[in-house]
């Protein structure tokens, strides 16, 4: 709740456990989204993914919110590759490692 802006995390059932407490303990509402049939537990598919943005879009558009959407604002790849890319390979650089694969 930085700067008393409210946060509301939406994510699938298919998220760990784990992820929506440290949401929870970082102040965030959460709100859990049921997986599609067929999808695995503990594995979010794309039609989860889908499913968890249709309940995001009417949540906002109920509470009159603003989305930011990690996957789909141009910001976010912008950040990793002016930021977060070269910070990584600089700390591995720096101690004699290099980065073989990144899997996202």
């Amino acid at each position: 709740r930085a700067l008393s802006h409210p946060f509301v995390a939406v994510m699938s059932r298919g998220n760990s456990a784990e992820r929506a407490r440290m949401m929870r303990a970082l102040g965030a509402e959460v709100v859990l989204v049921d997986q599609c049939e067929g999808s695995l537990p503990g594995q979010v598919s794309g039609a989860d993914l889908r499913r968890v943005s249709e309940v995001t879009e009417a949540l906002a558009a109920e509470r009159g919110a603003f989305r930011a959407d990690q996957f789909e604002l141009g910001g976010n790849a912008r950040a990793h590759l002016q930021h977060t890319g070269p910070e990584l390979l600089a700390q591995t650089r720096g101690a004699g490692l290099s980065i073989d694969a990144f899997v996202d």
